[in-house]
């Protein structure tokens, strides 16, 4: 493996107006995204956004950083936040 920056762009977006997963619940409507990291990888995520951001305005080439959520049972997942 190898380190990469966390940073990106949007390749495609998908907004989920009914949690895919019974863990979103409460959260819809959601952003899934696949990433293309700087570094040449692409990875799906979630996004990040401002509680009064709207989920349908997030653009394919919009440029992102990667954050990480807290789980319960200690892990961290990466959650991406656009610039």
């Amino acid at each position: 493996h190898r380190a990469a920056a966390g940073t990106g762009v949007i390749y495609a977006c998908s907004v989920m107006p009914r949690p895919a997963n019974a863990t979103m619940a409460g959260r819809e409507p959601y952003v899934v995204a696949l990433i293309d990291l700087d570094e040449g990888v692409r990875m799906m995520s979630n996004l990040s956004l401002p509680a009064d951001a709207d989920p349908y305005a997030v653009s394919v080439g919009a440029a992102v950083d990667v954050g990480w959520e807290a789980m319960p049972d200690g892990r961290h997942l990466p959650v991406f936040t656009m610039r």
